[in-house]
């Protein structure tokens, strides 16, 4: 934490978000810790299942938690099942949380498609950690945009080296697919640096390449602004 801290301090950052690591799994300690250490200023997202009672539950709220994540990806661990998984997400709307999905776009739109009717903000983690070294799949990346068209569907833009498969920034062949997301997803649109980049192709990005790619994918102060400063607030008061 101590790093992370020093990391922001360098970039000019004083409000992030930590995502409980899945080695972990349901023993937040760590994460509550270190929300508790940063006084406020950060906030977490977690990891529970159907043993997670709801004392547990409103203990991480009080810690700071704002949400929870499913991993979709197959090196990860997690239910899969999406009608458990979505009685977990109707479990926190009482706090006011939102549910992180974390997948490949192929992954993801079966969820989005299942759970249209859901009353829960849902993030797409990583850009939906679409392939921008291939030629784009027009098709799904229009249902990605369809949904994120909707309240309370939100987007990610993070992890552009993973897009973009371990290449070395600034990553410009990602922009256009970036921009259209922002645009998809006006005003629920949030970017993370994902440090300290777990299980990531080629070497870990320069985290000043990474804003620089956020600043330019936004086009504008309004909406560098928007997706640094406003659209976070909302999401993680």
């Amino acid at each position: 934490m101590t790093q992370l801290l020093a990391l922001h301090s360098r970039l000019g950052i004083s409000r992030g978000v930590l995502v409980q690591a899945a080695c972990y799994r349901g023993d937040h300690s760590a994460l509550l810790a270190a929300l508790h250490s940063t006084g406020g200023r950060y906030r977490g997202v977690a990891l529970i299942d159907g043993d997670t009672d709801e004392a547990s539950l409103q203990a991480l709220h009080n810690g700071g938690v704002r949400g929870i994540r499913f991993n979709f990806m197959g090196h990860l661990p997690g239910e899969r099942n999406l009608v458990q998984l979505r009685q977990q997400a109707e479990r926190v709307r009482q706090f006011g949380w939102h549910v992180l999905l974390h997948g490949q776009i192929g992954q993801l739109l079966p969820v989005l498609d299942a759970w249209h009717d859901l009353d829960v903000p849902l993030v797409i983690d990583h850009m939906a950690r679409v392939n921008g070294c291939l030629p784009l799949d027009e098709d799904a990346l229009g249902a990605l945009q369809r949904h994120l068209e909707r309240d309370k569907r939100w987007i990610k833009l993070s992890g552009v080296d993973r897009v973009m498969q371990g290449a070395p920034g600034p990553w410009e062949a990602a922009l256009p697919l970036a921009r259209r997301l922002l645009q998809a997803a006006q005003g629920r649109a949030i970017w993370g640096s994902d440090w300290p980049h777990p299980n990531i192709q080629g070497a870990p990005p320069e985290e000043p390449q990474l804003l620089e790619f956020i600043r330019a994918a936004c086009g504008n102060t309004a909406n560098v602004e928007a997706v640094m400063c406003g659209n976070p607030q909302i999401l993680y008061t």
